[in-house]
């Protein structure tokens, strides 16, 4: 046997330097680049730290590399517990979270970093790379090639140990060392003459010596060699193989047919007889092996394994029919993704098609299978009558295409699998109508209340449903009754789902699921049960995925609105800071309708408390609805709107548009269940709130009624149009009835939660709830429950202008300050955390309500009316 080398001037290099961030190791096959991480690898663990060596597969794709680093950085392996990453970018900050948080270092080696090509997962290593402040991690990567990773500016800042293959050569006292270290007695000056003529490459160095020991050759043959490199280990791997016997040729070529030398594979590939042959007649060569010489599954160097293969198809011998049968003994084992590989690799790209049906085909995407999404992406290769009798992997390839965005193409496999589904199918028809409805949501398309139905009959029987496609269907299930206001339903089916993903070894399928229960329990009016879903599970996002993933984003929107309704976050720059950058970060990222329609109904929510035209709110809203396709939210920016042109007393102008929009403008549950938008004002309440502003009172309250009818079930939206038809009554001259009604609203309910609508309703309302409650005996239980009511309305009725009057917001109080001092719009964002598009918005706001065009005119008449003078912050005027 030969041995290696201990590299320790090199391995003294890259352990000493603890500072550098990232040794980057490249360097052509054979060069040593695996023996010298396990020699760092080695010497770190003697030292006490932390120390874990990922081998990349040749199918290495972001998802699967993401996984292998976070359980590379978690204490003791990935915790069970963590919710799993849906998109790269959630993949991206759960690794950033768990390098944040280590205390101890860590050192990560990388070997085979050439098999990582794809931008994504490229992307995650940089960012652990680039984290500010850096944690106590280190990353050593192996590559044959050029890595490419953007590391120039690591090389700026010296924190790159940088090897190539000249650093990698083995210098006259290592070449010796390696020369003793084999017994085989060799004159040093011969043996340093070849040493320089192969440059120190270790891999001819080694089989040179294996050459030597056989007396395949000469002594002084040795030193004239000449050629490449890669000509020099074919050459001597062919002295190698002509040394070996003819009758034992055939079965070394074999060896070339298996990605690891895994006995068990072998022995069901090639029989065990020829397996123990094999691995015998490897072990006496000695060639050059990666993955350690303690790895229990090491493969043949590269170079060594691509002259095998080059020489068994001269040889004629199958390799692909080798690596069927590797494949078919894996998928009896259940090790899919594994037997998916070997079968792609065969060459029979049918056959893994059709590994992938057996391992439950559209299904392995959600058993979250290592590498599962890079090999859908190619077999989607295949030719559609290739594909014909893989009806469950054409489903998978139409899911995995509308999760990379192809929403066209995916549709397209959803009807290439409608026609070779037989109708008589009954198992793979429900399984359709899943991946069918799933697309729907995909598209933001409604799904038909007989589908929904037909969905929840196909999961009834529960024999025969396996636990995947179980928490799918109540997945899906729970989102279209959260939709069709169907709370209690959505509530039981999100429930059941986590429990049914998780039970299915799915945690990142159940990762979304208490936001839909969440939404479901607030709109019905289970306030605490709400807040408590959601802030459970924004921790854990914020814990597991960082305080920036979409999924804590999405989550924390929603606890915002519930504040928001309740009036006890007030529009402060940081609410409207985080809204503003929560509604464009999941604009642009995986997101879907009702996070995105509460982030901006809060937003105009805000705008409007304080005064302001949401116009700037809306138009970023409009764009990205046109950027996403999403007709939905489309439909609710001219909603808004109108209600914004209403509520500012432009009534006419939003006639005009009222007049001109669409009946599609409908988003509530119509009395027939169709799902539709939970949120945002009714076209009918907008009619009403017309009538209301021309003097209409009886048919505006005659308008109001079909809209609540509309509301059934969703107490906020309900508790809304309570307010408006309070304010309607006292415009009416029915200030006793609408007190009754506030009474009776009362009783049957707690205000505490929903305190807001009454204060967006206007001064005619606010003075009628201070008036009546004043009246009120202090003990009574009327008066308690009437009391946040009264706080807020009371906080927004001192907070108003006077006509004429011109009131900032905080926000816009601290705007126009730096203004004075000739700060730019960069520099005010800079001074107050925010970023440049709020500080836009504050400033429109400020010309507005000072008439102005310019900052100056603006300056000039805030000084007029005593605005800058302190101790002014906004709010009130100058005391």
């Amino acid at each position: 046997m030969v041995s290696s080398v201990p590299r320790t001037g090199l391995v003294d290099e890259a352990v000493s330097h603890s500072e550098r961030r990232l040794v980057l190791i490249e360097a052509p096959s054979g060069s040593g680049k695996s023996t010298l991480l396990r020699q760092i690898a080695a010497r770190l663990s003697d030292g006490g730290q932390r120390v874990r060596l990922i081998n990349l597969t040749h199918d290495a794709d972001a998802v699967a590399l993401g996984q292998a680093l976070l359980a590379a950085l978690a204490p003791g392996g990935r915790d069970g517990n963590r919710p799993g990453a849906e998109t790269l970018d959630q993949l991206i900050l759960q690794m950033e979270q768990a390098a944040s948080a280590l205390q101890a270092p860590v050192c990560i080696l990388m070997d085979d970093f050439q098999r990582v090509i794809s931008p994504d997962a490229l992307t995650l290593v940089t960012r652990l790379l680039y984290l500010d402040p850096a944690p106590p991690l280190r990353l050593m990567i192996a590559s044959r090639v050029a890595a490419g990773l953007a590391v120039t500016a690591l090389r700026l800042q010296g924190q790159v140990l940088e090897l190539g293959a000249h650093e990698l050569r083995l210098n006259d006292t290592e070449a010796i060392q390696m020369l003793r270290a084999s017994g085989i007695s060799v004159p040093q000056e011969l043996w340093l003459r070849f040493v320089r003529r192969v440059g120190g490459w270790a891999v001819a160095l080694r089989l040179a010596l294996i050459l030597l020991r056989d007396q395949r050759i000469a002594l002084d043959e040795l030193p004239d060699f000449s050629g490449r490199q890669r000509e020099m280990a074919a050459y001597l791997s062919q002295l190698v193989v002509e040394g070996v016997p003819s009758a034992d040729r055939g079965l070394l070529f074999k060896a070339a047919a298996f990605d690891q030398l895994r006995p068990d594979v072998m022995a069901a590939a090639i029989g065990g007889p020829e397996t123990g042959r094999l691995l015998r007649l490897l072990a006496a060569l000695a060639l050059p092996l990666e993955g350690g010489d303690n790895v229990a599954t090491p493969r043949l160097h590269g170079l060594v394994g691509e002259f095998l293969e080059a020489e068994a198809r001269g040889a004629g011998v199958d390799l692909g029919a080798i690596r069927r049968r590797a494949a078919d003994y894996l998928a009896a084992q259940g090790e899919w993704r594994k037997a998916i590989s070997v079968a792609l690799r065969s060459g029979d790209m049918a056959n893994a098609a059709g590994m992938a049906e057996r391992g439950g085909g559209w299904r392995l995407i959600y058993r979250g299978e290592d590498g599962a999404a890079q090999q859908f992406s190619e077999l989607a290769r295949l030719a559609p009558t290739e594909l014909a009798a893989t009806p469950r992997t054409i489903l998978g390839l139409a899911i995995s295409a509308a999760k990379r965005g192809e929403i066209d193409l995916a549709l397209n496999r959803i009807e290439q699998a409608r026609e070779v589904i037989a109708p008589d199918r009954v198992d793979l028809q429900a399984e359709l109508r899943l991946i069918a409805a799933l697309l729907d949501l995909y598209c933001d398309r409604r799904a038909a209340a007989d589908l929904v139905a037909q969905l929840e009959a196909d999961i009834t029987p529960m024999t025969g449903v396996d636990p995947v496609r179980l928490a799918l269907t109540r997945n899906l299930l729970c989102f279209f009754s959260l939709q069709s206001s169907q709370f209690d339903a959505a509530i039981r089916f999100g429930r059941l789902a986590i429990r049914d993903f998780r039970a299915a070894g799915s945690d990142f399928g159940a990762a979304h699921l208490p936001i839909h229960v969440g939404q479901a329990e607030f709109l019905s009016g289970q306030f605490e049960s709400a807040k408590e879903t959601l802030a459970e599970h924004a921790e854990r996002c914020r814990r597991e995925l960082g305080s920036d993933a979409d999924l804590t984003l999405m989550t924390r929107v929603i606890q915002y609105e519930i504040e928001i309704e309740a009036g006890r976050t007030g529009g402060s720059a940081e609410d409207v800071e985080f809204l503003e950058h929560a509604f464009d970060r999941l604009g642009h990222r995986d997101s879907w309708y009702d996070p995105l329609a509460s982030a901006l109904i809060s937003r105009t929510r805000l705008a409007l408390l304080a005064g302001n035209d949401p116009d700037h709110v809306l138009q970023h809203a409009r764009a990205i609805a046109v950027r996403r396709h999403y007709s939905r939210l489309a439909d609710l920016v001219e909603l808004l709107r109108i209600e914004a042109l209403l509520r500012l007393g432009q009534s006419a102008d939003a006639a005009r548009l009222l007049a001109s929009a669409q009946p599609a403008l409908e988003s509530g549950p119509t009395p027939g269940g169709d799902p539709v938008s939970m949120r945002g004002p009714l076209r009918t309440t907008l009619q009403a709130r017309l009538a209301l502003a021309e003097g209409r009172h009886d048919e505006a309250l005659r308008i109001l009624a079909d809209s609540t009818l509309r509301a059934r079930g969703n107490v906020p939206r309900l508790t809304r149009l309570a307010a408006l038809r309070l304010r309607i009554l006292l415009a009416a001259g029915q200030a006793d009835t609408a007190w009754a009604e506030l009474v009776d609203l009362a009783v049957r309910q707690r205000l505490d939660d929903l305190c807001l609508p009454f204060a967006e309703e206007g001064t005619a309302l606010h003075d009628h709830i201070t008036g009546r409650f004043a009246m009120l005996a202090p003990a009574s239980l009327l008066r308690q429950r009437l009391q946040p009511v009264f706080e807020l309305v009371r906080r927004h009725r001192h907070g108003e202008s006077a006509p004429g009057e011109v009131l900032l917001t905080p926000s816009e109080a601290l705007i126009i300050a730096r203004l004075e001092h000739g700060l730019s719009n960069k520099e005010i964002a800079r001074a107050l955390g925010i970023s440049g598009n709020t500080v836009k918005f504050h400033l429109a706001n400020i010309y507005r309500k000072l008439d102005a065009g310019n900052r100056t005119t603006a300056l000039a008449r805030a000084r007029d009316l005593g605005l800058l003078a302190p101790p002014y912050r906004g709010g009130a005027r100058p005391g």
